[in-house]
């Protein structure tokens, strides 16, 4: 076909559109999600609205940190896809691997083989490919000292704001991620933003760890940032303000 999608596909695109123009409203988590539902599906801009993802807080209250030692730890969790990045993450702590710093990897996926070879060059990655609870991965979040987002580049990565990134503000942590990101009409995130390359990850992270005092004002900046923007109080701001306007 010459826009390059199969009958199928064009068949799920005509169902999904007339579903979601027939909606009164239809609820996106971005910004950037909700232009793209308008630009693909035809859906009046009007009706769509934006509205944080619901993260439950308890989990991050009541989670014990793993234990850990003093080395800088860096965590970072995620499926093995290009939408993640993990070909970048994977680059980048393999060009740390002369560095006194401790890396967690948790992820399996379809580039999990690709990364292997740079994972393992490095001698203080532990790299864990079993499931994990929700409250398992909040006891790694609440251990580390960064959490990596994501460094998949254009496209789907750069209008998300990834779930793992709304665990780690909420756990007042430093967070590294690509500097193009998408939010739910919220201001910009207090993170360390950076190009969607292993340099500039690698760069960020050996910067983060000679500077204490900018982890400790990023995190202090990730806590405030969550409770103001995107906490339980937030969500529901977001769904009475949709029931109020459909009322009215």
């Amino acid at each position: 076909m010459a826009d390059g999608r199969s009958p199928l596909a064009k068949l799920l695109l005509r169902v999904e559109s007339r579903a979601l123009r027939a909606s009164e409203r239809v609820v996106v988590d971005t910004t950037a999600n909700a232009m793209q539902v308008a630009r693909l599906f035809g859906v009046p801009l009007e009706r769509i609205v934006t509205a944080p993802l619901a993260l439950e807080e308890g989990e991050t209250a009541a989670s014990a940190a793993l234990p850990r030692t003093d080395t800088l730890r860096v965590l970072f969790v995620g499926t093995f896809v290009p939408l993640q990045g993990t070909l970048v993450v994977a680059q980048a702590i393999h060009q740390l691997r002369d560095h006194e710093i401790e890396f967690v990897v948790i992820g399996n996926g379809q580039q999990a083989e690709a990364a292997a070879p740079l994972l393992e060059s490095n001698p203080r990655v532990r790299w864990i490919r079993d499931w994990q609870s929700s409250a398992m991965l909040a006891g790694h979040m609440g251990a580390a000292d960064i959490c990596l987002g994501v460094f998949g580049g254009e496209g789907k990565a750069e209008r998300v704001l990834p779930f793992k990134v709304y665990h780690a503000l909420a756990h007042g942590k430093a967070v590294v991620t690509q500097s193009g990101y998408g939010t739910p009409g919220t201001p910009p995130i207090p993170c360390e933003l950076v190009s969607p390359s292993a340099e500039a990850l690698a760069e960020a992270i050996v910067a983060l760890k000679g500077d204490a005092e900018r982890r400790r004002a990023l995190g202090q900046a990730a806590r405030r940032y969550y409770l103001e923007h995107l906490d339980d109080a937030a969500v529901a701001r977001a769904w009475r303000a949709l029931l109020a306007d459909m009322q009215g």
